[in-house]
């Protein structure tokens, strides 16, 4: 049983912010500021918790409505412009904090020589705390099952498989 039940007065922001907690942002805010920093970023602002949590909140806005281009939602032309995204964060700092949005430290990183190199490096941290997130508020039955599915993917990765039973032959199986 999950540590603390979803209640039905909770909406999608609090079940987003069961996974995506302060902790997530904090790890977003430090590896973004250090890669900008070990980079020298031109320009770079620190960028804040709250500043990151927009950030994370507009890109899933343009995930569920897609423009052409990134620049188009602060359009000044109404049929591209979107507003609730343009009245967040002016396009030059969405576009900064895009440059910099770092994981992991990339200094730290074992070569492919190494017996720690692991293909997954830069998402690791991000992918324990919400392994950690998802079991904290799993709910077990005894009819419960997991399948696997393919998430289709035409480009260079070392990490993409080909499966031939699959619907969807090429990509990244999850």
């Amino acid at each position: 049983m999950p540590k603390l039940p979803f209640l039905p007065q909770e909406g999608a922001l609090d079940f987003f912010r069961r996974f995506f907690d302060e902790e997530v942002f904090q790890l977003l805010v430090q590896q973004t500021n250090l890669y900008a920093k070990q980079n020298r970023l031109n320009r770079w602002q620190d960028v804040t918790a709250k500043e990151m949590e927009a950030f994370i909140g507009m890109m899933v806005g343009m995930g569920l409505h897609v423009v052409p281009s990134t620049e188009m939602y602060w359009s000044t032309n109404p049929l591209f412009r979107v507003q609730p995204v343009a009245d967040v964060m002016p396009v030059k700092r969405f576009k900064k904090i895009r440059e910099a949005l770092h994981l992991n430290d990339n200094e730290k990183m074992p070569k492919r020589e190494d017996a720690m190199y692991d293909k997954l490096y830069k998402v690791c941290p991000l992918m324990d705390k919400l392994n950690a997130s998802f079991s904290a508020n799993a709910v077990d039955s005894l009819s419960q099952s997991i399948d696997e599915a393919m998430i289709k993917f035409k480009g260079r990765s070392t990490l993409k498989q080909y499966m031939p039973q699959k619907p969807t032959k090429r990509g990244y199986k999850a």
